[in-house]
């Protein structure tokens, strides 16, 4: 059982000096030191909490370490080791930028709610690095999420004993992004335009597979059969700072097979045919990667080149508000507007289940409520005729 005694140190102001622990790695013990001010009743019933933590090893003991030490800990040890390099570089970026900027310097132990809510506000109304305003409310998410996950790490470490994130009363609310849904005669707008240019085939593969830019970029002919009419999303192109790397899908469901349209196996054999007819006329040999679609003299295509081209491409289209993802979400709101179950789309999507596909797209299907209640009315009214 822990021990412990009180010296005062001034008027109001005392010395808890105890037994913390053994040291264990040494086995020697360590005593600790406590400055408490207020009445000698008071700081007998803090000693006596603190030992009380000792025995039900609770105690967490004072340090120095700040916020900002202990997120660049986190992101070198912890971070590094559990979370894809382009999750990481995000996450550097968050803490780098807008963490430690505003309470790097606070002691970790120091921090609690008012702290938190403080960098909220200021980052909601001044958060911009260029100086024009404040962060969106997504972006304030991304960097409470990342706070979180930091705080963790330091509960488990038992560098704080108290979650400060419970205390936080301004918690960034969950917004749906905009989704954007491109009408018929915009995907004809944009086909049109990008007809005959390097694009075309990529962006063809997008609408009509749902794929994200990384598993597109990441398509290998030995994935694509275009006899059955079907593809393999088994590897992924993935861009940091550190250069561009092939990785497995994020997940299970993220490694799927899913059918195409025959109108894109009709594109792809096109664009087969040409590819190995460029590669030809360039003497270049087998492409050790294999990839659908390499640049033109057969090197990995870049993702932000590629969102880059494609933005120039829509704006002179006349769709200057068009991303390459909106492509995936035309795609999703085409199947669900048209019937498609909701599994299959999950499915094709490579969600985990079919809840993160409704509650993304449930917008998409507002009007299927509408349509299930005519179907059944329809029936009814047969069946009260008969």
């Amino acid at each position: 059982m822990a021990k412990g005694h009180i010296r005062q140190r001034g008027k109001d102001s005392w010395q808890l000096k105890f037994d913390a622990s053994r040291d264990p790695l040494t086995g020697n013990r360590r005593i600790e030191y406590v400055t408490f001010r207020g009445s000698k009743r008071s700081a007998q019933r803090e000693l006596n909490r603190l030992l009380s933590e000792v025995d039900s090893k609770g105690y967490v003991p004072q340090q120095g370490t700040t916020v900002g030490e202990y997120a660049r800990r986190w992101l070198d040890d912890i971070a590094a080791q559990t979370v894809s390099p382009r999750t990481w570089q995000r996450y550097e970026e968050l803490v780098e930028h807008h963490i430690t900027p505003h309470i790097g310097g606070c002691r970790i132990q120091d921090l609690d709610g008012s702290h938190i809510d403080s960098l909220y506000a200021r980052l909601r109304r001044e958060g911009r690095r260029d100086g024009k305003g404040g962060l969106s409310e997504t972006t304030v998410r991304h960097i409470h999420r990342v706070l979180a996950l930091i705080v963790k790490s330091a509960i488990k470490a038992r560098v704080i004993r108290v979650n400060p994130m419970e205390a936080v009363q301004a918690t960034p609310r969950n917004t749906k992004a905009d989704i954007q849904i491109l009408e018929d005669s915009e995907v004809a707008k944009l086909l049109g335009h990008l007809k005959g240019r390097a694009l075309y085939p990529i962006v063809m593969v997008s609408l009509g597979t749902g794929l994200r830019r990384g598993e597109v970029l990441g398509l290998r002919w030995k994935d694509v059969d275009l006899d059955r009419g079907q593809l393999r999303v088994s590897q992924v192109i993935e861009q940091t700072k550190s250069g561009l790397r092939f990785k497995e899908p994020k997940t299970t469901q993220s490694r799927r097979t899913i059918r195409l349209p025959s109108s894109i196996i009709g594109i792809l054999r096109d664009h087969r045919r040409e590819q190995a007819a460029m590669r030809l006329k360039l003497g270049l040999g087998r492409d050790d990667n294999d990839l659908v679609f390499s640049t033109w003299d057969g090197k990995i295509r870049k993702p932000n080149a590629i969102t880059r081209a494609f933005k120039d491409d829509a704006t002179a289209a006349g769709l200057p508000h068009l991303t390459l993802h909106g492509l995936r979400h035309t795609h999703v709101s085409k199947l669900l507007a048209n019937g498609v179950p909701v599994n299959v789309v999950a499915q094709r999507l490579g969600h985990a289940n079919p809840t993160v596909t409704l509650n993304i797209y449930a917008h998409v299907m507002e009007g299927a409520d509408d349509a299930a209640a005519s179907v059944f009315d329809a029936a009814l009214r047969k069946a009260i005729e008969e």
